[in-house]
This record gives C-alpha cells, structure tokens and sequence, in this order.
C-alpha cells in the first residue's frame, strides 16, 4: 500500500539516503526542485502521444461546478474491460483538460473528438452522469453512453424522496437546527452539514448521525434530549433510509468490485 507524503517529507526521506549512501547519493533537492519535477511529469504525461494507440479503453467524461465563472470539462481513459477490482489511480490516463464558461452538447461532442484524436484509437463507451450536456454530447459523437453508477444510484433516491413530506420536513429542520444550535453548548452534537450539490449521493453521513443519535439519545443529558427531542418524530424514515443506503452501498460494491453484466444484473 502506498502511501502519500509531502514535499517536505520526500526531502527527509531523501536525506536518511544520502546519510546511508554517502557521497554516492549526491546533492538531496530542495522540495521546491521536488515540485518542478512532479510538476513537469504530470504536463509530460498529458501530453504523451496517442497513450490508448493499441488499448481497449473507456472514456470518463466529467464536468467540474463553477470556480471563480469557469467550468473544467475532464476526459480521462480507464480499461473498458472490467478488472475484477475498483479501478484504481494507475488505471487512469489523462485524455483532455478543457476550462470554459461553460460547455454546451456541442462544445463536448467537440472535446470528445479531440480526446478520441490524441488517444489515438475510439473508446469502447463513454462513461458520465446525467447531465444533459454530457448526455447530448456523448450521443452526438455516436459512441455507447453508461450512466455512473453512483449518480445513478442519486437519480433513483432523489425521485423518491425528493417531494416525500416527511423527509422534507426532517432535512429542513436539520438546516434549522444547525442555525439554532451553532455557537451553542448543543453545536457538539450538530448533523453533518448537508451538501447543496449532490445531495442524494451524500446523505450517508447525516442518515448515520441520525441512527447514533436515536440509539444513544436516552443516555444524553436531559438538555440534549429536550434540544434533540425530534429526532425521535422521524425514527421511522432514520430506519428505512439507513436500509436504503445500505442497499445502495451492496449494489455500487458489486458494480465496482465486479462489473455490471449478465452475472450481476440479479444483484446478490
């Protein structure tokens, strides 16, 4: 397992060498000719020539939120083979980096094009989520779309609890709450902030808060327990949706560990 570490750490690692090797070792850089290095390998390798000239690949099409009025439109190439594991960091290759205002089907059909150019050979499929523009894009450039399954697994939940009432009432009253109880002797026991974006693929976290809180809610203090007393009005959904995810969690388990076919579709 690898794990990272910073520039400043790369310099003492390269020092412990240095004492061991001696004058064989040579000068040890300073971490500022470190992160040249790194910074010049990451542009050498985006610029490499053709990486997918004689692979199977399959694009990953992604579009980042706004920063500062500017959207980046990512292209990257993975196996389009299933490897009977996630895919990993190394199983990526950077395809195209594109920043814009914004990017409508056409401008992404366009980078679609240019990244199949400069892989050297056409994808098996494109791989994205369900924004229209990568939707259109994708279809315009007449290659086989897959939806990301995580975003999938968003759609499915935000269609069933997105206008249900009792959820509704109980994620307002969350945002309220932390209002309420912020910079307050109750703020130690606050949800998790619920995310504005992506929001039905990142409710794991304030559905487990809730669950705690409902199995430990008879051991708090009496102040805790009248301040956190609604939680208990909405033990029921707490339950069903911590089922739910649970269930989403062995379906995105089985899809990354061992891809979506024939063998899997009948979800174990």
């Amino acid at each position: 397992m690898r794990t990272p570490c910073g520039l400043r750490t790369v310099v003492t690692i390269l020092e412990i060498f240095a004492e061991l090797l001696g004058d064989t070792f040579g000068k040890v850089p300073c971490y500022n000719t470190i992160e040249n290095w790194v910074k010049k390998l990451g542009l050498s390798v985006y610029q490499d020539e053709q990486p997918c000239k004689d692979k199977k690949f399959a694009m990953v099409v992604d579009e980042s939120i706004a920063i500062n009025g500017q959207k980046l439109l990512l292209t990257l190439a993975i196996p389009s083979e299933h490897q009977n594991r996630p895919i990993k960091h190394e199983d990526v290759t950077i395809l195209d980096i594109s920043v814009s205002k914004g990017f409508n089907g056409d401008d992404v059909q366009g980078r679609i094009e240019e990244a199949e150019k400069s892989a050297g050979n056409a994808p098996d499929y494109i791989i994205s989520d369900n924004g229209h523009n990568l939707t259109k894009g994708i279809t315009g450039s007449g290659h086989i779309r897959h939806a990301d399954i995580s975003h999938s697994m968003g759609v499915i939940l935000k269609k069933v609890y997105e206008k249900q009432s009792d959820f509704v009432e109980f994620t307002t009253l969350l945002g309220k709450k932390r209002l309420q109880y912020h910079l307050t002797d109750k703020a130690y026991l606050l949800p998790p902030n619920m995310r504005a974006i992506s929001r039905f693929m990142n409710m794991s976290s304030w559905v487990f808060w809730g669950n705690e809180m409902l199995d430990c809610y008879d051991t708090l203090p009496e102040k805790m327990q009248e301040a956190y007393a609604f939680i208990k009005d909405y033990e029921s959904l707490l339950k069903e949706l911590q089922a739910v995810l649970r269930a989403v969690r062995h379906i995105e388990a089985i899809c990354k560990n061992e891809g979506f076919s024939v063998m899997t579709e009948s979800v174990k």
